[in-house]
Formats: structure tokens, C-alpha cells, sequence
């Protein structure tokens, strides 16, 4: 009875499962981060329209110099703290880009050693066939001359 199969790069093959596994993590992170900065983006913006409404209501029914100055002030830095969510929205998209990058080419050498595999397997499992068969073939040579020698 022929050998088991064995892919002696099996270990590199796990190798870079995990691999693939570690970038799709990375990736994983990366949509979660980019979601969190989406959802603080909505937020600073809601705040920021709901601040500027106020502001002019308050306005509209007069409001104090030291009010209007503390109004303007906290839209000003909201104004700021949305343009650095911004920026930071822009480098998260970057980032999720290269992270998947990196899990395209991860995944790509994984599935050249799975496909490697699968051809060495298929050749090991042909090869094992033709020669059982050989194997059959001579056994019934083997036993028709026995046969015949009777």
C-alpha cells in the first residue's frame, strides 16, 4: 500500500495562512477605526449645524457680546476639531487601502501554495493509480501464465 500524501511545504503553507489570517485582522481594524472616525465625523458635523442654529436664533433675539463671543469661539474649534477628523479620515482611508493591499498579496501566496498543493496531490493520487493498476495488470499476467502452466 502506498504512502500517504505529504506536502513537504505544508509548513510554509500554514506559515502563511497565518499570514493572511494577521492582514485580515489588520484589515478588520481598519474598517472599524475608519467607521469610528465616520461616526465622530457625523457627530462633530450635527453638533457643529446645531451650534450655528442656535447662533442665529439667539441672534435673531438679541444676544449679549460676551454670549456671542463664547458662541463663535466654540464653533471656531469645532470648525478646527472637524477639519483634524477630516484629515484623520483621509489617513485612515490611506491606511485601510494599504492594509488591503497587504491582504491581496498575502492571499495571493497562499493560494500559490494551495494550488501547488493540489497539483502535487493530484500527480502523488495519479501516480499511486497508474502504478495499483501496473500492480492489477501484473497480478492478472501472473495468474493467467499460472493458468496456463496448468
Amino acid at each position: 500500500m502506498p504512502k500517504k500524501f505529504i506536502f513537504r511545504l505544508e509548513s510554509l503553507l500554514r506559515y502563511r495562512e497565518h499570514l493572511e489570517q494577521m492582514a485580515q485582522q489588520m484589515v478588520a481594524q481598519a474598517h472599524m477605526d475608519l467607521s469610528e472616525c465616520e461616526n465622530r465625523l457625523t457627530i462633530l458635523g450635527d453638533e457643529l449645524g446645531g451650534t450655528l442654529n442656535d447662533l442665529e436664533r439667539r441672534m435673531l433675539a438679541g444676544i449679549e457680546a460676551d454670549q456671542y463671543h463664547r458662541y463663535t469661539a466654540y464653533v471656531v474649534q469645532l470648525e478646527t476639531v472637524l477639519a483634524m477628523e477630516g484629515e484623520r479620515h483621509k489617513d485612515l482611508i490611506r491606511i485601510l487601502r494599504e492594509k488591503q493591499a497587504i491582504l491581496s498579496k498575502r492571499s495571493v501566496e497562499k493560494k500559490v501554495l494551495e494550488n501547488l498543493k493540489q497539483r502535487k496531490q493530484t500527480e502523488y493520487y495519479d501516480n499511486v493509480t497508474r502504478l495499483l493498476q501496473k500492480e492489477s495488470e501484473e497480478m492478472s499476467i501472473i495468474r493467467e501464465v499460472r493458468e496456463m502452466e496448468r
